[in-house]
């Protein structure tokens, strides 16, 4: 009888520790990316701001894969929906099949030389998780970072390809 209430208080302190350890983590998680573009700013809203023209530089918008209506785009089981869009940034809100949400915000700002004109563009992406309290969850957070940064890396670099050839 000894051993089994040993065990069970064992079991109860352990899932007390992680579950501790668990709340030490962040609850809220911004995955975020900038580059400057040698481009206009307008060259680079039309082809940020449309969901249309995402497939251009979005390696996961494939061409034939994505749906798009006006204010929203389906990705096979995520759906994206535009939330706000204004002259500079644009939030959207990632719904994935398994029920987490994200938000991504998009800027896209100029950079003005001493004349005043838009001589570039800065562009900054980023994603935010709000994440549950179960420490597994929190902990798995650790990798949004090197997951989702690589790929908005990636996209970024083929943005920047794609507007500063023009």
């Amino acid at each position: 009888m000894r051993v089994i209430k040993l065990g069970a208080l064992s079991v109860v302190f352990l899932f007390l520790l992680v579950m501790g350890i668990g709340l030490l983590f962040p609850s809220n998680v911004v995955v975020s990316r900038a580059i400057t573009l040698q481009a206009p700013p307008d060259s680079v809203k039309s082809l940020v701001f449309s969901f249309a023209k995402w497939e251009t530089w979005i390696n996961q918008v494939q061409p034939g894969y994505a749906l798009y209506k006006e204010d929203s785009l389906f990705l096979g089981t995520t759906k994206v929906i535009r939330l706000s869009l204004n002259d500079s940034v644009q939030v959207n809100q990632w719904n994935m099949m398994d029920g987490t949400k994200m938000i991504s915000t998009v800027r896209v700002l100029p950079v003005r030389d001493a004349k005043g004109q838009a001589s570039s563009t800065i562009m900054q992406w980023q994603f935010e998780e709000k994440i549950g309290w179960w420490p597994w969850e929190r902990m798995a957070s650790m990798m949004n970072d090197k997951m989702l940064g690589t790929l908005m890396e990636e996209n970024l670099a083929k943005l920047q390809k794609r507007v500063e050839k023009k």
